[in-house]
């Protein structure tokens, strides 16, 4: 009796995450059922996955949570104000060679095909607006409850031992904005709690939090600061922005950054930023790194020469510093942006960089280290197609630039091909499919050391049950291709997710 007892607990044990994660859906049905009921005006259109979100005047790719700046409460939505500055949005001041360069966003999206709620949109317009009683302040707590089985989580080569498991995580998170006429002010915090079903060593807190101030000086000149905190630990955390993959080991972030933005005219305006980025490891087995941006970048309408036509200019400078290595790259690009029709526009950037990288070299193990020296002339730029239409979003980018490869010694040259869509079946239901492919690779001695040459490619389709304005289930399918060219190995992933998510508004 006592054997049956015994194993009885030790079968509640191992399922004690199960149950809580049940219990946890079980709630969230409940608060939907007895909340009001679903109107038409509810539900959501979908920003196209991969646009930039920029209310903090910086480059973090693919974060709907980010919402655009507040509107004054002197800004109808359907009749804006046109000031010299909003001429020129801030999206055409960045290139997407800025996700290579900068960090992708704490709060990245499209990780699994997944984003969170993006602000109300009016379907005639088809202008982003806050639909609250007060346009000067939003207050947005949200839970999320994830629950993803994953069948490679270190993303092994095959032919070895490869570590699966259940994977629940419940992340609670909340979103302060305040909006007054000279002055933008936004506050992010979230909390990801995992529990590893059989993998309980694993089981871990991370935690991301994020300010914003934006301070208006006139209609011409602005300034914002910005600065990040994340711990994470996700073997994956940095694979659907690099391509790289990590080791669980925890490691802590600090992102701080300056932009402004200078109105010449009606018709050019300029915008010079400034990055700072520290990574560091909590064991010395991975590379803690350092880097400093500088991007300088102007826009110039030509609507006397063609409509809807802009052309730009970015010069950059990045320095990365690693254990034994320091690299420093130089770009310059020239560009084009041009809104081909009411669905159609296009980006274009292409230009040169020149990278010198320096860094410790042994030759053998009975040679002592040798300081070496590389310096190089390249490409680099981007094309980007996004069609947006009332029910279909989607786009298709290449970028191509160098990067660090975060967690190694030395950087990469990355090129990386993306497609995004998402498609609005009904009211209610909507699907997302994300796809990438990206090649990283750096010859020995050229960026670093060691050799780099890894080929990562995802799929990764999703569909989405919208409920309420406040309320949304998806599940997604992610899998990941993952080719070591340098040791001629592949590894594969499969990983499947169920997630819910609840947040409520106040001041509506």
């Amino acid at each position: 009796m006592n054997r049956y007892i015994g194993k009885l607990v030790n079968s509640f044990a191992r399922n004690v995450h199960m149950c809580l994660f049940l219990t946890c859906i079980f709630v969230l049905v409940l608060t939907v059922l007895l909340s009001r009921e679903v109107r038409a005006d509810d539900f959501i259109l979908e920003p196209p996955l991969g646009t930039k979100h920029e209310s903090d005047g910086g480059t973090r790719p693919d974060d709907p949570r980010e919402a655009p700046p507040l509107k004054t409460k002197h800004e109808h939505p359907d009749k804006m104000v046109i000031r010299p500055v909003d001429r020129l949005t801030k999206n055409d001041f960045v290139s997407t060679l800025d996700e290579f360069k900068q960090v992708p966003s704490p709060l990245s999206a499209n990780k699994y095909g997944e984003s969170a709620f993006p602000l109300q949109q009016d379907r005639s317009t088809k202008k982003v607006f806050v639909n609250t009683l007060s346009d000067e302040l939003r207050l947005v707590p949200s839970l999320e409850i994830k629950q993803e089985y994953n069948d490679n989580i270190y993303l092994q080569p095959r032919r070895q031992s490869t570590t699966e498991d259940f994977v629940s995580t419940a992340s609670p998170q909340i979103e302060i904005a305040k909006k007054t006429e000279a002055v933008e002010m936004s506050l992010f915090a979230r909390l990801d709690q995992r529990y590893y079903w059989k993998n309980n060593e694993l089981n871990a807190t991370d935690q991301t939090y994020r300010g914003t101030l934006r301070y208006v000086v006139n209609p011409r000149l602005s300034f914002t600061g910005r600065g990040d905190y994340i711990q994470d630990s996700r073997p994956d955390r940095d694979l659907f922005t690099t391509g790289l993959v990590l080791s669980s080991l925890k490691r802590h972030r600090q992102i701080y950054g300056l932009t402004t933005d200078y109105a010449f005219s009606e018709t050019t305006a300029a915008r010079l930023s400034y990055d700072y980025l520290k990574d560091t490891y909590e064991k010395t087995k991975v590379v803690d790194m350092e880097s400093n941006t500088v991007n300088l970048g102007f826009i110039h309408d030509l609507a006397y020469l063609a409509n809807n036509t802009k052309t730009r200019v970015n010069f950059g400078f990045a320095h990365y510093l690693f254990t034994g290595t320091q690299i420093d790259n130089y770009t310059g690009t020239v560009g084009l942006v041009r809104q081909l029709n009411e669905l159609w526009n296009v980006t274009i950037d292409v230009g040169l960089r020149y990278t010198n990288s320096q860094f410790t070299f042994q030759p053998s193990y009975f040679l002592p280290p040798e300081q070496k020296q590389s310096n190089g002339l390249g490409g680099t730029g981007q094309i980007a197609l996004v069609y947006k239409g009332e029910k279909t979003n989607m786009n298709f980018a290449v970028v191509r630039d160098v990067a660090p490869a975060y967690g190694q010694v030395g950087a990469t040259e990355r090129t990386m091909f993306s497609f995004n869509m998402d498609r609005r079946f009904t009211y209610e239901l909507s699907g997302i499919f994300t796809a990438s492919y990206i090649l990283n690779k750096s010859d020995q001695s050229e960026f670093s050391a060691n050799k780099i040459d890894y080929e990562t490619l995802t799929v990764s389709p999703t569909l989405r049950y919208t409920v309420s304005k406040d309320f949304f289930v998806e599940s997604s399918y992610n899998y990941v291709r993952y080719l070591n060219n340098a040791t001629n190995q592949v590894a594969s992933r499969n990983l499947f997710m169920v997630r819910f998510y609840l947040q409520h508004r106040f001041f509506e």
